[in-house]
């Protein structure tokens, strides 16, 4: 049987495949609960998460916390999900594994509502402008008739209004103002309207934060100058400090009735990432992180919860053999603040049951009875076995993984944070069973070799680091190590390659992959037997148990 014949796989992988963004949870709610798989560990992340929220809210405290995990770990999709939960989804609260998070949230709850507002990070100019720029256009989505935050760095503005005023005259200019309307008692914002000579002098002359000075802004945002705010997005500058904005984003909250104001920044590890390049500028960011939490002022009417996706450190997979990754002081920078942030870590042992649901369920009878046939026909020493489950351990993992071993399952989330901008592991594995649809049939189990195709036609890597890497790596198969072995087959320019050819061709390409990253558990001391522990059934030998003789051999 066609593994195609016992599971679900699609002739070919689209872009958006099992790829979820944060910021398009809830335009697609009802998706985001639905395919959303609970294990024990994250159901202990979700309570653990929103009884942060409740400590914040009762505390009246701004607090932060890294939610903490592997490329693949659900982390965009953990966030997708406590959104829609905190927002009050009726998919999301009657989601039956999600009782107990449910219940958490229902016993202090009561009548308080949480602005929860979704960030992308990536392309960023600074952290300013992500955070007050991803606010400005949230709240004109769910509130597009309250005024705008006063978050822009205001004083162009308002030279800008002394220009207007002189050219239009007082009466056109003030009735022009009181274009936005309100009245005193509008959703808690003051006087819009009352507009006049004396009060624009005063709020004009007060100082930055002043009541008065921010109402004015407001009124402007909303009348004569309101492409103004459009501009500073467009041109994402012109924002003021952090803490200054913090606090104005606050109180903003507050003014439409929030007890408590969410932020997701779910790439802004990816973000810093990203700019590499510049030491001085990502380091300084990243010292940035720290005011979420702390501020010069007390000027939070209502507390701050930030939920920041933390990637795995590069270094603990590559260890120091890529030159230039010492720069990542940034990283340094976040550990540095790790006391003052909470830390949420999302297990990568919840994949083999997320994998098992999203890719791997067979799909009729049939396909159920002949996969677990073959599992239990998998002839694998004790040895081979604790290689093949690796850190997710025992037969239960293996069995919801299979036909990918829990070790193929770690080295794919591995790679993928090493080697892959977009792709998470759970793409990768979508992409090796379209990529292998027509070949695999029950029975096989897919070789960790087989893992460097598919990254060596994906795009680039984040870093320039691991970049330089993989173009070395590229560079040595196809310029040193394919010719070796197509002399060794006979194999001629053009020529089908043979099945021999093709063992000794994932043997190499493992070895490739354990060389980019060498600290991925399954790579970590690596043997001739957990070689071919790792690539189980590609090795035949005329004595059984002779394999790892046969794999000395080829390799000499």
């Amino acid at each position: 049987m066609l593994l195609k014949d016992a599971i679900s796989i699609p002739s070919e992988v689209h872009q958006g495949d099992l790829v979820f963004k944060l910021t398009d949870a809830a335009a697609h709610a009802d998706a985001t609960v639905n395919d959303y798989v609970v294990t024990d560990q994250l159901l202990a992340s979700f309570v653990e998460v929103v009884r942060l929220v409740r400590s914040a809210t009762d505390e009246h405290v701004s607090k932060a916390a890294y939610l903490s995990g592997s490329f693949g770990s659900g982390k965009s999709n953990f966030m997708g999900v406590l959104q829609l939960l905190l927002d009050g989804h009726p998919g999301a609260l009657a989601k039956p594994e999600l009782a107990p998070v449910v219940k958490e949230l229902r016993d202090w709850q009561g009548d308080r509502r949480f602005l929860t507002v979704p960030f992308h990070l990536i392309g960023a100019r600074d952290i300013e402008s992500a955070i007050f720029g991803g606010y400005v256009r949230h709240v004109q989505e769910v509130h597009p008739n309250a005024p705008l935050p006063d978050v822009f760095a205001d004083e162009a503005l308002l030279a800008n209004a002394d220009q207007l005023r002189s050219t239009l005259g007082d009466e056109a200019f003030f009735t022009a103002l009181a274009a936005l309307g309100g009245t005193s008692d509008d959703e808690g914002w003051g006087d819009f309207a009352g507009w006049n000579a004396d009060r624009y002098v005063n709020a004009r002359s007060a100082p930055v934060g002043d009541t008065e000075r921010s109402l004015l802004v407001q009124a402007l945002l909303g009348s004569l100058l309101s492409g103004y705010a459009e501009a500073v997005r467009a041109n994402e500058g012109g924002y003021v400090n952090l803490e200054q904005g913090l606090a104005a984003i606050s109180r903003h909250a507050q003014s439409l009735g929030y007890a408590g104001l969410i932020l997701f920044l779910d790439e802004l590890i990816l973000w810093l990432l990203s700019r590499m390049a510049d030491v001085a500028f990502a380091t300084a960011e990243a010292s940035k992180v720290t005011k979420l939490v702390e501020s010069a002022t007390a000027d939070r009417p209502i507390p701050i919860l930030s939920i920041i996706a933390r990637q795995r450190d590069l270094r603990e997979l590559v260890g120091n053999e890529v030159p230039g990754l010492e720069k990542m002081a940034f990283v340094d920078q976040l550990d540095y603040q790790q006391g003052r942030f909470s830390n949420i870590t999302l297990d990568d042992s919840n994949l083999p049951k997320v994998a098992h649901y999203r890719l791997l369920r067979p799909s009729n009878p049939e396909g159920t009875a002949a996969l677990e046939s073959a599992f239990s026909a998998l002839d694998l020493t004790d040895a081979m076995r604790d290689v093949l489950c690796g850190e997710f351990g025992g037969n239960d993992a293996f069995r919801l993984t299979y036909p990918f071993s829990p070790a193929f399952l770690t080295v794919v989330v591995d790679v993928a944070g090493a080697l892959q901008r977009t792709r998470t592991g759970l793409r990768v594995l979508l992409q090796l069973l379209v990529d292998h649809r027509d070949q695999l049939t029950v029975g096989d189990l897919v070789p960790v070799g087989d893992l460097y195709d598919v990254l060596a036609a994906s795009e680039d890597p984040l870093s320039d680091e691991m970049k330089s890497a993989f173009a070395q790596a590229k560079r040595i198969y196809a310029e040193r190590l394919r010719p070796v072995l197509a002399a060794t087959h006979a194999i001629g320019e053009g020529a089908p390659v043979t099945e021999a050819f093709r063992t000794d061709d994932r043997l190499v390409k493992t070895l490739l992959l354990a060389a980019l990253v060498p600290n991925s558990l399954p790579f970590r001391n690596l043997t001739v037997s957990r070689l071919v522990a790792l690539n189980h059934g590609l090795i035949t030998s005329p004595v059984p148990g002779q394999e790892v003789s046969v794999v000395v051999n080829k390799l000499r």
